[in-house]
């Protein structure tokens, strides 16, 4: 069994009491280092070390959370067992620029995290956790992740259904790629504002990765609004996931999504209701580290956005604005 039996009662109970525990000092996934934010993974625990953190500030500063409890004394025996540790951890590195962040409790030093939801017996188990109470799963997710224990793909699309309401991980994404007109359009008509990177010509992917890490920042960190919420039936056939909130991010380096908008390669653009407001260079530096590229753009967005309004833009610098 993967462990999917909640202990409602206590869970609930746990539940209740985050709105205390939302308190300045905790640590969220943005304060560790660049490798840690690209691992997307924390160590659960009461005990102390550079990645590491109490289950209590992980749900303070993390509002969708992935969570993980295992025994690393079964680390390497069953390969079922080390399936599902694997695919964990595969899966949250595919969300390192996604509004999930993941966490795992190893039961040989934190057991009492894990009774609080799961059997023991039946780890390595996983939960998905929203404002810091656990999501209760649908029969078919349980069927499809005992079938494929462990699978990556599984495992997205099990939190894309849980947390957006869509059958596609890239729901889960801050930032949305795009590669046609049409499809850009869309993406802008979704929010109020917009934050669009053309990506500068004959990049090899370090200024795209920069770009999402950025805006994950600005998501994570609450200065940026951009919602996640489950999908709703707006017509016969028809969903509206309604994950954006106040801003959308764009990536796109494709010609013709470009000339569609007279934009160019090589600048950050801001949108406000489809019109282009604000646009700035993409940073020029050549830094030795792929984080100095996300600090040197992380700036440039932030600057970007303090130019829109006050008035048309609220959601700038509004705490706790992260999904």
């Amino acid at each position: 069994m993967l462990g999917w039996r909640f202990r409602a009662n206590s869970a609930l109970a746990f539940g209740l009491t985050m709105c205390d525990l939302l308190q300045a000092w905790a640590r969220s996934i943005l304060d560790f280092p660049q490798d840690i934010r690209r691992r997307n993974v924390l160590q659960v625990t009461r005990e102390v070390c550079d990645e590491c953190v109490t289950l209590e500030d992980f749900y303070a500063s993390n509002r969708l959370v992935f969570v993980l409890f295992f025994e690393r004394a079964l680390v390497g025996r069953q390969h079922y067992k080390q399936a599902i540790i694997e695919g964990f951890h595969e899966a949250c590195a595919d969300l390192r620029f996604s509004h999930i962040v993941c966490g795992a409790v190893d039961m040989v030093n934190d057991k009492e995290y894990a009774t609080r939801y799961i059997d023991p017996k039946t780890a390595p188990a996983h939960i998905a956790v929203r404002d810091g109470q656990p999501l209760a799963m649908q029969k078919h997710h349980v069927q499809q992740l005992m079938a494929k224990p462990g699978d990556k793909d599984t495992i997205l699309w099990h939190l894309a259904d849980l947390f957006a309401g869509d059958a596609s991980p890239s729901a889960l994404a801050v930032v949305a790629d795009s590669k046609d007109p049409a499809n850009f359009d869309r993406h802008l008509s979704r929010s109020e504002f917009a934050f669009v990177g053309a990506i500068p010509s004959g990049d090899s992917g370090s200024s795209a990765d920069a770009f999402r890490a950025a805006s994950r920042t600005l998501v994570l960190s609450g200065e940026l609004s951009k919602t996640l919420s489950p999908a709703q039936k707006t017509g016969k056939g028809s969903t509206d996931r309604r994950e954006y909130g106040a801003w959308s991010f764009v990536l796109t380096s494709v010609a013709k999504v470009l000339k569609s908008k007279e934009l160019a390669n090589g600048h950050v653009i801001v949108f406000v209701n489809g019109t282009k407001t604000a646009h700035a260079d993409w940073p020029a530096v050549k830094p030795r580290k792929q984080s100095e590229r996300e600090d040197a753009l992380l700036e440039v967005m932030r600057s970007l956005a303090a130019r829109v309004p006050v008035s048309k833009s609220p959601a700038f610098g509004a705490a706790g604005a992260s999904p």
